[in-house]
């Protein structure tokens, strides 16, 4: 995208782009009038405008636009800032189950390899007392 056309989508002027970059005017009527500004400007401008830009092919942020107060997926979810942070919990959750199942999984596992490494120890049977089938009749 060429930097007018993110200043179009942008909706914003000459004066408010200068300030929020904290250029000069001039600076600013200099890009416009070569239809070129630092590569960081103008992906500024597409987020202003409410679009994600394209950092770059493999970042997979094409389709995905801010739009009143949400982040919208280009299947038309919508995410919050809270729901951002929050899966960025759950994925930090999950990561430790993960590590504490597999952590027991190797106890199990060592368990496992010692008990089978015992030797049985035989029940003595000389010790225990038959119950009796019938009972004496008086």
């Amino acid at each position: 995208m060429t930097y007018n056309d993110a200043v179009l989508n942008a909706w914003l002027s000459q004066n408010e782009i200068a300030e929020f970059f904290g250029v000069t005017l001039q600076t600013v009527q200099r890009w416009r009038k070569s239809n070129k500004a630092p590569v960081g400007v103008i992906q500024s401008l597409i987020l202003l405008a409410g679009d994600c830009p394209r950092f770059s092919a493999k970042d997979g942020w094409q389709g995905w636009r801010f739009k009143g107060g949400f982040l919208w997926s280009p299947n038309g979810e919508s995410f919050t800032p809270g729901d951002i942070r929050a899966s960025k919990m759950d994925y930090d959750i999950i990561r430790g189950y993960e590590r504490e199942t597999a952590r027991l999984h190797s106890e199990i596992k060592a368990l496992k390899a010692s008990l089978t490494n015992e030797v049985a120890v035989p029940v003595e049977t000389a010790t225990i007392i038959p119950f009796p089938t019938n009972p004496p009749h008086s």
